[in-house]
């Protein structure tokens, strides 16, 4: 109904605000603006209404997806490999305190953030009335809303991972940083924060001996950390990854050119097929303004 109108309104003529007339073009324009608009907010509420529909009447097997989601990330994915970390995987020859204090922290973390979503969300009385409050708000301000709500979701239950892949980003940078310094001392340099340059100094036998004992240290580290920064930082990576496919489903349901396809098929005069231009003055040497003009598809 609403393109039957714009269609009447565009051969019939209409008049702007200041009272004077429109071209064609424009006023097809706007009125393809508007079509647009109300193209995407029909397909976003059609989306969250059918979505709501599908969360109410499947409640139980939603849960059961997330908790087999969840599952999959907290046991297979993070205690399981945490473990296998700790028994020289690949043949890495890992510092063994070392990826055994880490591993035992790790875990105390990951426990204590399962026992905190565990207290708040773990009945079954919240989860079957949470998932009835995102299938009404789907319902009500449709999928827009329903998919920035699942993004954060996403965000608040992989928080402790992003927080220890933080954490070993921030240590392995640290490391990486001390075995520079350290390794310009073995050639007589120091690097010079003011001039923002490496200038050369010497250094005395206790110096070089510190220097030689820290080296040594961070060289035996080294692996352990870099095993720990690259599995977190794959880990974060795939949760990311979650994050970026709810976006892009988000994006390609609201911002597909649906309205335009169906306005290019059902009315195509108001896209044009031939574009022209016009010389103003009475011969071709002089000045004129050149006009454009655009010929709709019949």
């Amino acid at each position: 109904l609403y393109l039957l109108i714009c269609h009447l309104k565009v051969r019939n003529g209409s008049r702007s605000r200041n009272g004077s007339f429109e071209s064609r073009e424009f006023r097809a324009l706007k009125d393809l603006k508007a079509v647009s608009n109300i193209g995407r907010a029909l397909v976003d509420g059609t989306v969250g209404i059918l979505l709501g529909l599908l969360l109410i009447s499947m409640p139980g097997d939603i849960l059961k997806l997330v908790e087999h989601v969840w599952l999959k990330i907290h046991v297979q994915l993070l205690r399981e490999n945490i473990s296998w970390l700790e028994t020289f995987p690949v043949g890495f020859k890992l510092n063994v305190p070392l990826t055994t204090n880490m591993g035992r922290e790790i875990l105390l973390v990951v426990s204590a953030y399962e026992n905190t979503l565990a207290l708040a969300f773990g009945s079954s009385s919240v989860q079957f009335f949470l998932v009835k409050a995102l299938a009404l708000i789907g319902m009500v301000f449709g999928f827009s809303v329903v998919s920035a709500l699942v993004f954060d979701a996403i965000q608040l239950s992989t928080l402790h991972i992003k927080i220890i892949s933080g954490t070993f980003c921030r240590m392995f940078r640290a490391l990486l940083y001390t075995q520079s310094s350290l390794w310009k001392l073995f050639r007589g340099k120091k690097l010079n924060p003011l001039r923002h340059r490496t200038d050369t100094l010497e250094y005395d036998s206790m110096q070089l001996l510190l220097g030689t004992m820290l080296f040594t240290i961070c060289l035996f580290l080294f692996t352990t950390l870099l095993v720990y920064y690259a599995f977190f930082t794959s880990v974060a990576l795939s949760v990311a990854a979650c994050g970026v496919l709810v976006w892009i489903l988000h994006i390609l349901i609201l911002q597909l050119p649906l309205a335009e396809c169906l306005v290019r098929i059902l009315y195509p005069n108001r896209f044009p097929r031939t574009v022209y231009f016009s010389h103003s003055g009475e011969n071709a040497t002089s000045n004129g303004i050149h006009t454009s003009t655009l010929v709709s598809v019949p």
